[in-house]
């Protein structure tokens, strides 16, 4: 099945008319199969609570027969992908659903009504990549991130959000790009990740009376969200019936068995997670899991703001001086956030060409991970570099494999692979078995100060305000922030 880089699910357009013909109201039954997308001008107003989990694990797959595993479960299903009115863009849900609501028309305002809108606490674990209100019809700015997301992007723009609680997600409470006149009003934002409200590029901002405080109940490392992406890749070779394979440690691995390790990895992870409900991964159950995935304090291993007003474009680089498109006009009136924190861990890549050896979708290919508790390698036989061969895990070899697969030009454009810069070296030192001190011969071969997509660390921040022009700071503050990092690498 090809489940991420394809996506799969109806837009769905169930939101009924309440007694006002410009007010509409959107109840849970709007997101049992995805995204709810929202481009009519008018007042939508939540009628109850809502936890965004379509497709969750133990419900019939798309094939009507088949129920769906944590490794499937949570994403579109193809007979949902299209172009035509009522289906998902497949560029645009490429990763997922991305979004629990996709703001991307005019004169449009999202009353809250005291309600609360979340992820769900299935599809926060199975979907890292998230924004609860995305005000746009995709996520990243054409030819931006972590894939595809197609060649043009509908923007919203005289958008009002009110009056209630935007709860957990895995990225964002807002997110947005190029968006224009945007208010916030009595929104309280808690069990973010990244951000509260992120958006880059926004011309008129104006948030007041709101709040905000972030996650600290987070089971994993970004090495999940990681093992979650590469899987449509692994997925096309067993479909495919791909005879390339990946040697490792004098074992030929097939990709169906690179796909079925990847398997038990998701699958074992949500078993401790949420089946057993123990909100963490056993290290006894499933002790390669823990090692390759356990969040060890609860707190998002990466960069974390309250609020960020960023120049057009990803916000993953370092701080910006100066902007060809920055953000203008932005008031924050009575806003505070009480309590922030995060684990910002460093994680170390080897230098391929000028750059990072990553995988198709920006992943580091980590080669000096340890684990958690011990401080022993997970990828490799030993933390010397003279000594130090690789051993490989379910995430490591899957991209690894993938990567020899893209060498040899077995994905089709819609799996992009232009960001891959996993090289014929790495995956030939694998299996030749060489010492790492042959790929990485000094210190100038590692990169540092990334995370695992290699985005650049700048810590824990309240208000990220320096892409913007024409500030306003009345009656705000900041609370309660930490950073748990450990200190970076010596190299």
């Amino acid at each position: 099945m090809l489940i991420l880089a394809l996506g799969f699910g109806l837009a769905t357009s169930a939101a009924a008319q309440s007694g006002s013909s410009n007010v509409t109201e959107i109840r849970q039954a709007d997101f049992e199969h995805g995204t709810l997308m929202l481009s009519q001008p008018g007042v939508y107003r939540l009628a109850e609570d809502i936890s965004f989990n379509p497709h969750p694990v133990g419900t019939l797959a798309e094939d009507g027969v088949s129920l769906l595993d944590a490794y499937s479960a949570g994403l579109p299903f193809r007979s949902q992908m299209g172009r035509s009115p009522g289906q998902y863009d497949p560029a645009a849900f490429g990763l997922g659903f991305y979004a629990a609501i996709a703001v991307a028309g005019r004169d449009i305002t999202l009353d809250l009504n005291g309600h609360t809108i979340e992820q769900h606490p299935e599809h926060a674990l199975l979907q890292r990549f998230f924004a609860v209100i995305e005000l746009a019809d995709r996520p990243f700015m054409p030819g931006q991130g972590p894939h595809g997301f197609g060649a043009t992007m509908a923007s919203a723009e005289n958008v009002t959000i009110r009056n209630g609680t935007i709860g957990r997600s895995s990225h964002h409470g807002i997110h947005g790009n190029a968006n224009r006149n945007v208010r916030v009003e009595d929104v309280q934002f808690v069990d973010f990740e990244v951000a509260a409200l992120a958006l880059n590029g926004v011309q008129g901002l104006r948030i007041e009376r709101s709040t905000a405080r972030n996650r600290e109940d987070v089971p994993v490392l970004g090495t999940y969200s990681n093992a979650r992406f590469i899987a449509a890749y692994v997925d096309w070779l067993v479909a495919t019936g791909s005879t390339t394979t990946l040697r490792v440690a004098g074992v030929e691995l097939t990709a169906l068995d690179v796909q079925a390790a990847l398997r038990r990895a998701v699958d074992a992870v949500f078993e401790d997670v949420i089946t057993d409900g123990a909100g963490f991964i056993d290290p006894l159950q499933h002790p390669v899991e823990y090692g390759l995935f356990h969040n060890p304090h609860g707190l998002i291993d990466g960069n974390s703001y309250g609020f960020l007003v960023n120049p057009l474009g990803v916000a993953v680089g370092g701080f910006p001086s100066q902007s060809a498109q920055p953000s203008r006009n932005v008031v924050f009136q009575d806003v505070s956030i009480s309590s922030q924190r995060a684990f910002v861990n460093e994680v170390v890549a080897i230098k391929q060409g000028t750059g990072p050896a990553i995988d198709p979708i920006g992943a580091v290919f980590m080669l000096k991970n340890t684990h958690p508790d011990t401080g022993a390698p997970i990828t490799l036989s030993s933390n010397d570099d003279a000594t130090a061969r690789y051993v490989g895990n379910p995430l490591a070899n899957a991209q690894a494999l993938v990567a020899k697969a893209a060498h040899r030009g077995e994905f089709p454009a819609f799996l992009d692979v232009s960001r891959l810069n996993i090289t014929p070296e790495v995956v030939e030192w694998i299996e030749l078995e060489g010492v790492l001190a042959s790929l990485v011969p000094s210190p100038d071969h590692y990169l540092c100060n990334g995370d695992t997509m290699f985005h650049v660390n700048k810590g824990v921040i309240g208000f990220k305000m320096d892409g913007a022009v024409g500030v306003q700071m009345i009656r705000t503050s900041a609370n309660g922030l930490q950073n748990l990092g450990a200190q970076g690498a010596s190299l």
